[in-house]
């Protein structure tokens, strides 16, 4: 069982906890102690949003692979501030709400982001680049298909029908 603190991430296995926290001179370790959201894709590795990015836990080895943002790549999320959410769809794409880093796409096996921004000369672009939200339509046993829905900070909602 799996605890997103405020300090650090906490794993309870029925008999302790093991506590999982942020070391700047370890690149293996968590990113921040502050975790945000916790998400177990298809394949079960457990994805974590922290205020210092994307991380994916490794069960194997008991370290973590950080996503952060790189703003000279622009392969790299949108934004460090991943609060809100982390979905799956079908295909095994995540797609991630970055507060001010728009709507983020993740491809696992290239292990790269396509971020998709407010654009105020597109009016088919997502209203703020502030997402709140993001989910998936699925329904039990269904696998979830792509984000029908991303939530902007602005009120404004994104729908996506496989592709944005």
């Amino acid at each position: 069982m799996w605890f997103a603190l405020e300090g650090a991430l906490n794993r309870y296995d029925g008999i302790s906890f093991r506590v999982y926290e942020p070391d700047p001179e370890n690149e293996n370790s968590i990113s921040a102690g502050a975790v945000n959201v916790l998400f177990e894709d298809s394949r079960n590795r457990l994805w974590i949003g922290t205020r210092k990015g994307l991380n994916r836990f490794d069960p194997e080895t008991e370290t973590f692979k950080r996503y952060p943002h790189d703003p000279d790549d622009p392969d790299s999320i949108g934004s460090d501030l991943v609060f809100y959410g982390i979905c799956e769809d079908r295909e095994g794409f995540l797609w991630v709400a970055a507060s001010n880093g728009g709507l983020n796409r993740f491809d696992p096996e290239t292990e790269t982001f396509s971020c998709f921004r407010h654009d105020a000369n597109d009016p088919e672009s997502i209203d703020s680049d502030d997402v709140t939200a993001v989910r998936s339509d699925s329904t039990p046993p269904v696998r979830p298909r792509p984000p029908s829905s991303a939530t902007c900070c602005g009120g404004g909602r994104a729908r996506a029908d496989g592709e944005l």
